[in-house]
């Protein structure tokens, strides 16, 4: 149960936004008065607060009402959930670092922290438990946790410790979960742009003084499709200072731990780059307001050998993680494009990024419910390519994602959907096998954030409902956005045999499976229509070429 009333004053305020100055003044000395009344009779009850790893938050809500010496904080790393996939080390070295740094943090803020170590091997339970045994709380508060699996484990935790565990409503998204499910219930479709604009609207950002959108349109992605070539022709423009951070001596213990307790896990813990605190957080934001967001719309989509960050935010870890709140991130874009520092063109789509994409696939997640992750409706059964762990191919745009993938835990969107999911779909690759792979790849990778990004939108392994169509193509799209093409032994002008571009033969096959579920379909029906007309010769060209791949793909 979410206690409504375990809100900070900054997200009442929020809340009550919309009232007329007087009542939101009602509102808000009401709220303290309860505040004040709740102190006073709770003063001989100790309480704990527990963060989760994924809940770092500057304004974490669960640390309303209460002060140093009115609760005490519990925090567990546990090797158990660490080892429930085989995480990406430098994921694990994120995930752990931040946490002793979060700690450390709230300690010097007067907090007293019961902090387990993963060299300690206590589970969730064998923490929770030692520390009821050790303080015997009243209750223990924290946030909602971010995945179902979380939820349901420590709401059955509570019930077999005989104590009462609340739910707090988070802070790291912009959208309560209930206001999400009662928009989507009413809706015939669920569609992405629907929802964004509903949230420009309920925010005011990049809106007018009229209610219309900013510069008259509500995206600017038809300015935002630069290619290879066109970045070339610029003179190949780069951002000034390169994102890296050296880990500091907390960190270089994490590392050591991951090395030796998760040493068969893919990628180097000691190639840690990321920021692990709210102050590195925060820097990394500066640099990208400053450095790439001026360039970042127009050049979002393209790619390049050697060129893995460009000019894109790389803000998902540290947002994912909490160290950075999505409205600050927002509200210092727009702050940017006021101030003539970056085009309205590039603020947009960053905005999108995070008030549409992210808040939507957030909503989907609880929406749809934990089945989702289950859905295969293109009943695809390929196993999952062995490379993938490797990057070993001969396609040159997957070894390079995939090399880029295990050196950073990290690729930008389009490297991700349409050069590895376009891959997995048309491959007819399993979606559960490919959401486990995504899932341990990544270091912004959570059950949230990638079920419906897989399961929906790379894989339309929910039959549609998220994506109006499945996003499947030629080589023709790689080839015009990204120099990969260049350094590989396939062809992209060749359609089928043992030199053309396997994405070529591939994507037709696909259609051919598929082609009476698509024909209905408005976005495919024209494709559909043009595979129909091909010869029968040409139709078995492509045929032979993608059976001759998919029986060799291991």
């Amino acid at each position: 149960m979410v206690d409504s009333f375990f809100f900070d004053r900054h997200c009442l305020q929020e809340v009550l936004t919309f009232l007329p100055g007087c009542e939101r003044d009602f509102a808000l000395g009401a709220w303290s008065a309860w505040i004040q009344f709740k102190e006073s009779n709770t003063k001989t009850a100790m309480h704990t607060i527990w963060i989760l790893g994924d809940q770092l938050s500057p304004g974490h809500a669960a640390f309303a009402g209460h002060a140093p010496g009115t609760a005490r904080v519990l925090m567990i790393e546990s090797k158990a959930r660490g080892s429930v996939l085989r995480y990406h080390q430098m994921k694990l070295v994120l995930i752990y670092s931040a946490m002793r740094h979060y700690a450390q943090e709230l300690r010097k803020s007067g907090w007293e922290v019961d902090y387990y170590t993963l060299e300690q091997g206590l589970t969730f339970e064998e923490g929770v438990r030692g520390h009821v045994r050790a303080h015997q709380p009243a209750t223990i508060a924290l946030a909602e946790p971010n995945s179902f699996l979380e939820t349901v484990a420590i709401e059955k935790l509570g019930r077999k410790l005989k104590i009462e565990i609340r739910f707090v409503s988070t802070t790291q998204f912009l959208l309560p979960r209930r206001d999400f499910h009662e928009w989507a219930s009413g809706q015939r479709r669920i569609v992405m742009e629907n929802h964004y604009r509903r949230m420009r609207k309920r925010f005011g950002w990049l809106m007018d003084a009229n209610g219309q959108p900013e510069g008259g349109a509500w995206n600017y992605d038809i300015e935002n499709r630069a290619t290879l070539r066109a970045w070339q022709r610029a003179g190949s423009p780069r951002a000034q200072t390169p994102l890296r951070v050296s880990p500091d001596a907390i960190t270089r213990e994490v590392i050591e731990m991951v090395e030796r307790e998760f040493a068969e896990n893919p990628g180097r813990a000691a190639d840690m780059w990321l920021p692990v605190d709210r102050e590195g957080a925060l820097k990394w934001l500066e640099l990208f307001i400053r450095d790439r967001l001026p360039n970042f719309g127009v050049y979002e989509d393209m790619m390049a050998e050697h060129e893995p960050i460009l000019f894109h935010s790389l803000l998902s870890p540290m947002l994912n993680l909490g160290l950075l709140e999505p409205r600050e991130c927002v509200e210092a874009a727009i702050d940017a494009y006021r101030n003539g520092r970056a085009p309205l063109n590039s603020v947009e789509g960053f905005v999108r990024q995070i008030l549409g994409w992210r808040e939507f696939i957030n909503g989907i997640y609880w929406y749809r419910g934990p089945g989702y992750r289950e859905l295969n409706s293109l009943s695809a059964a390929q196993p999952l390519p062995k490379f993938f762990y490797t990057g070993d191919t001969d396609m040159n745009c997957l070894h390079h994602v995939l090399r880029q993938d295990l050196a950073l835990g990290w690729n930008h969107h389009i490297q991700r959907l349409i050069v590895l999911g376009n891959f997995l779909l048309i491959t007819g690759i399993n979606p559960q096998q490919a959401l486990r792979w995504y899932s341990e790849m990544y270091v912004d990778a959570y059950d949230w954030v990638m079920a419906p990004n897989v399961i929906g939108m790379s894989l339309y392994a929910d039959g549609g409902s998220m994506a109006t169509k499945p996003y499947a193509a030629t080589s023709s799209y790689i080839d015009k956005m990204s120099n990969y093409c260049k350094g590989c032994r396939f062809d992209p002008k060749q359609k089928t045999g043992s030199d053309a571009c396997p994405f070529n033969y591939l994507y037709w096959h696909f259609i051919d499976q598929h082609a009476d579920r698509f024909s209905g379909n408005p976005r495919m029906r024209t494709i559909v229509s043009s595979w129909l007309k091909r010869s029968e010769t040409n139709k078995e060209d492509v045929r032979v070429s993608a059976r001759g791949f998919l029986s060799a793909l291991t």
